[in-house]
């Protein structure tokens, strides 16, 4: 089941432009992320699960401005041996319209081996659970 964060566009969310900054979408992602993590995990549930940011793209469609209100909804579209992919998609609450859609790939990494490691069984079955789906170990 995706998740969805409200998001209020702040003043100094804002460039010269008076549109919301390119940069900004990337802490825009992050809280909708992090909201994510907390429904499946709880409060503080994801303390022992060692994630990183591989990968980040963004697909801007149109300006968001000051004081809009923005829904970012994102979901887990895939999982790997290490790594899994969300998805989301930003909407001006207000109107509807499409503001960006995303992609993050998080990796689970081992800090002491500075490498990559496996998903662990029960974060694969409890992401799948969530979203109502079977993530298979690929082969």
């Amino acid at each position: 089941m995706p998740f969805t964060k409200p998001i209020e566009v702040r003043y100094a969310d804002c460039d010269m432009m008076q549109h919301v900054n390119n940069a900004v979408f990337l802490h825009y992602l992050e809280e909708a992320r992090l909201g994510y993590y907390r429904q499946l995990f709880g409060p503080h549930g994801m303390a022992d699960i060692d994630f990183i940011l591989g990968e980040v793209r963004v697909r801007y469609l149109s300006p968001a401005t000051m004081g809009e209100m923005l829904d970012v909804t994102v979901r887990v579209s895939e999982m790997r041996r290490s790594s899994f992919t969300m998805q989301y998609a930003i909407t001006a609450a207000g109107d509807g319209r499409s503001v960006a859609t995303a992609g993050t790939v998080q990796v689970m990494f081992d800090y002491v081996t500075q490498a990559s490691k496996p998903l662990p069984d029960d974060l694969r079955a409890r992401i799948g659970q969530q979203e109502g789906q079977d993530f298979a170990i690929p082969v």
